[in-house]
């Protein structure tokens, strides 16, 4: 599917894995709802604008860059890990503001250049850190569980235009051979946690 250049209203979105998905350039959605079964491969996203509706992330998407997209008003749903939502870069347009991952499976994912406080955070157990930047030195002087202390120093390693990094408790508890409850006391020391 090949979408750009149009504004495309109340409509729901299906991209499947069985080809390449291209959105944008000149692409704006309102209160659309896109359901993708995409894979980092078959997805291209340029110069785009969503504005309400929802993302549903049918399968895992890993590793994707949103970083052209400007997201405003988005619920997100399914699977994200090691997704940027928004930029690091000021050369790029991306954004995400007032979204919702409340009921979105996202890990070791950011949210660049947004308003944190206007944000609806994932629940428990996934987990974030607002400003990770600001936790960086708290984070280095802690002792972690197994390879945690490398993961945690990823997290905190961040220039100031990350605002909010997403974890998955249940990904570390597997990882790092800890129990979920053990790991929560650990997590909810960090400066700018959110655990809802």
């Amino acid at each position: 599917m090949k979408l750009r250049n149009q504004v495309i209203s109340n409509s729901v979105i299906d991209l499947d894995a069985t080809e390449v998905h291209t959105l944008g350039p000149n692409l704006k959605l309102e209160n659309c709802t896109i359901n993708s079964d995409c894979t980092t491969r078959s997805l291209i996203v340029s110069n785009t604008e969503m504005v309400g509706g929802f993302f549903d992330q049918r399968k895992t998407l890993k590793n994707f860059q949103f970083d052209r997209v400007i997201f405003s008003g988005v619920k997100f749903t399914g699977t994200f890990v090691g997704c940027d939502f928004g930029n690091n870069s000021e050369s790029l347009p991306g954004k995400a503001l007032d979204c919702d991952f409340s009921q979105a499976k996202v890990c070791d994912s950011r949210v660049y250049e947004c308003d944190p406080e206007r944000i609806v955070f994932p629940v428990w157990p996934r987990f974030s850190i607002v400003n990770p930047y600001l936790a960086r030195d708290y984070v280095l002087t802690q002792t972690w569980p197994s390879n945690m202390g490398i993961r945690m120093d990823v997290y905190t390693d961040n220039s100031t235009r990350c605002n909010v990094i997403f974890g998955d408790a249940a990904v570390f508890a597997k990882e790092y051979k800890v129990d979920q409850s053990d790991l929560r006391v650990l997590l909810e020391k960090i400066p700018g946690i959110v655990i809802l």
